[in-house]
């Protein structure tokens, strides 16, 4: 029998807060009574048993245990059990539930660093990723299915995940689904889709990220987000309905600012560097001092600019017919530029 105390503990020189355990071993057997683990903001408590299988292989068997990190309070939902070695995990199921949501675990990791790993998430919330600083103003219940595959290195992952009330940078989704999956590099995007009181849209097509370790790589934080984001090529067919340009530009302009877009675009071209063909109509179309009911055409995007063919413009009645070309740069890694003095066609 042992039971051990420490109110400040740290590991190469590292401060680890305090522990405490009670524990009695009877081989091949280490019953553990009571453990706690105390690092501010956040504390674990569990109570089992550690079984000794050979071949330096464990089964760890957790009766109880709970964490909490300020206001969030997660236990496990039953008794489960999990299999450990160097390099091994393995669990055949572990649930957590809290009023943050419910999150399943299974499945696992095996030499060499390969992942078999399944997570099933019930109306998980959003909010704790800003509480953990790694999404700021972000809001609302996800449910999904996430699956890992591959190697630590270059990971494989699907994703098949939707969300209610989502709240992001100020914008509000009513609902939301992703169905994706991801090898290496290469992100195949087969559904992504959302719907709201501002517009609509839905997406399909593969992005590819020019490291295979992206995933691994997003633990960087933003930086290393956009990092990646900023070497990726795409190739997506973008479809939104009745898209309020405006709100999604900034939420506090006016609605309807900047028209009214849907259209079915194919998106291609690196981040930095997009380009674009397809159809669009814009209801609503600014161009002040005036607003015309509808602007609709062919337009094609690339690195010499907007051009816009096959045009018809509703001026109240009549129809008009407009060509145009505008020098406008655009990227999907910082704000468009307009370039007036490389000159500026329209022809109506």
């Amino acid at each position: 029998e042992l039971d051990i105390r420490a109110e400040e503990h740290s590991i190469l020189s590292r401060p680890n807060g305090s522990f405490a355990v009670s524990l009695t071993r009877n081989e091949p057997v280490i019953e553990v009574d009571d453990l706690l683990l105390v690092r501010e903001p956040g504390r674990l408590r569990a109570r089992g048993r550690v079984r000794e299988l050979g071949d330096e292989r464990f089964a760890i068997e957790l009766d109880s245990m709970g964490t909490d990190w300020e206001q969030d309070q997660w236990h496990l939902a039953d008794a489960a059990a999990m299999e450990v070695a160097d390099g091994y995990f393995h669990t055949a199921g572990m649930v957590f539930e809290s009023d943050a949501g419910r999150v399943a675990i299974r499945g696992g990791v095996r030499p060499p660093a390969r992942l078999g790993l399944v997570l099933v998430l019930e109306g998980a919330d959003l909010d704790l990723l800003d509480r953990l600083d790694l999404v700021e103003g972000i809001d609302g219940k996800l449910d999904g299915r996430l699956e890992f595959t591959g190697s630590i290195d270059s990971s494989g992952i699907a994703v098949d995940a939707t969300v209610d009330s989502l709240v992001v940078a100020g914008r509000r989704i009513d609902s939301g689904r992703l169905v994706a999956r991801a090898i290496g590099g290469r992100v195949e995007l087969d559904a992504l889709e959302f719907d709201s009181a501002t517009g609509a849209a839905y997406a399909e097509g593969t992005v590819d990220f020019d490291r295979p370790d992206w995933l691994r790589y997003l633990s960087g934080g933003v930086r290393a987000a956009e990092e990646i984001w900023g070497g990726a090529t795409l190739d997506v067919d973008v479809r939104p309905r009745e898209l309020d340009v405006a709100y999604w530009a900034d939420p506090e302009s006016p609605s309807g600012e900047y028209g009214f877009v849907t259209a079915d675009l194919g998106v291609g071209g690196s981040t930095r560097q997009p380009s674009a063909q397809g159809t669009f109509d814009v209801l609503n179309f600014p161009a002040p001092p005036f607003y015309f009911p509808e602007l609709s055409g062919y337009v094609v995007v690339d690195s010499s600019g907007l051009s816009l063919t096959r045009g018809r413009l509703d001026i109240g009645g009549p129809e008009a017919t407009v060509q145009a070309r505008l020098p406008l740069r655009v990227s999907f890694t910082e704000p468009a530029e307009f370039l007036p003095r490389e000159g500026v066609r329209v022809e109506i």
